[in-house]
């Protein structure tokens, strides 16, 4: 088994009035943004859709494992769904 890595997660404010972040993850660089009608430019995912796309990637992950435990098969679709216009 792999030990899993820790990789630092560092957020940078992308300027010009804007409510737009560069996130950065090890190599992974993706934008945040809240959506037009609170201000942003719907320029990527809002903090708060990230948040709800790990904890429903968490609960497919974890799934497959007990399923596996159990010697049987499982298919995993999750929708997590929230007040996703509800960004203050």
């Amino acid at each position: 088994m792999i030990a899993p890595r820790n990789r630092a997660v560092i957020v940078d404010e992308i300027g010009g009035g804007s409510h737009a972040e560069l996130v950065t993850v090890g190599h992974h660089v993706m934008r945040a943004d809240k959506n037009e009608a609170v201000g942003g430019r719907d320029t990527g995912p809002s903090p708060y859709e990230y948040l709800m796309a790990g904890l429903g990637a968490c609960t497919a992950d974890r799934c497959p494992v007990s399923q596996t435990l159990q010697r049987s098969s499982v298919v995993v679709s999750l929708l997590v769904e929230g007040p996703l216009s509800a960004d203050p």
